[in-house]
């Protein structure tokens, strides 16, 4: 007894409906009621897996796109007033009313007596709510260098006073910035003037 040949399911991408083919026993396919063999593709086989095939690497590109970051927002053009710009310098001008010729004590943030960067401490932390570090020195790595004439209300200002001593203070506005000064307490200077200038070291940018 002869045993009925075997059924292969073919899917054709353009058809949702599979396709069956008969094989022979010499294994060669026949061909379907329609008399077209189904081993071989036509024309609209290949263009509708060209057209699979256009959907698959779209949808690959906008996933690629999904991922990628966003570009570094960039900071605001150098020497332009930034937002709040004045508001910043009117805080700083209120903060030396209040504490204008507060005596020079090294380790002091309170109206006692203040070091320089305890003064710069404690104006951040109730003007601005920021916390800065307390030393001199930590102060000067709290934020990105910025040119001398390039400043901005609120940067800090740094000069090297002697061996091994430094001395910071908050920048205003017009030259001019707040510090604790040893010789006169809280009190406002210039920077172009000769002590300051000749002693200057950089600036930081901390807001």
């Amino acid at each position: 007894m002869r045993s009925p040949p075997a059924r292969l399911i073919l899917w054709d991408m353009g058809n949702p409906a599979p396709r069956f083919t008969e094989h022979s026993r010499s294994g060669q396919p026949r061909t379907d009621t329609d008399g077209v063999n189904p081993t071989r593709q036509g024309p609209g086989d290949r263009l509708c897996r060209f057209e699979f095939v256009l959907a698959f690497a779209a949808a690959l590109l906008l996933a690629l796109a999904g991922c990628a970051e966003l570009p570094e927002k960039r900071p605001a053009v150098a020497g332009s007033m930034p937002a709040g710009g004045g508001d910043i310098a009117r805080a700083l001008y209120t903060q030396l009313a209040e504490w204008r010729a507060v005596e020079y004590r090294y380790g002091g943030t309170s109206k006692r007596g203040a070091d320089c960067s305890g003064f710069v401490y404690v104006t951040y932390l109730s003007r601005f709510g920021i916390h800065l570090p307390r030393s001199t020195e930590r102060q000067a790595r709290a934020g990105p260098r910025v040119s001398v004439n390039r400043l901005h209300p609120g940067d800090l200002v740094f000069f090297h006073t002697g061996w091994g001593k430094r001395h910071v203070g908050i920048y205003i506005e017009g030259g001019r910035f707040i510090h604790a000064s040893t010789s006169s307490g809280v009190t406002m200077s210039r920077l172009d003037s000769g002590y300051w200038k000749s002693h200057f070291w950089k600036a930081v940018r901390v807001m």
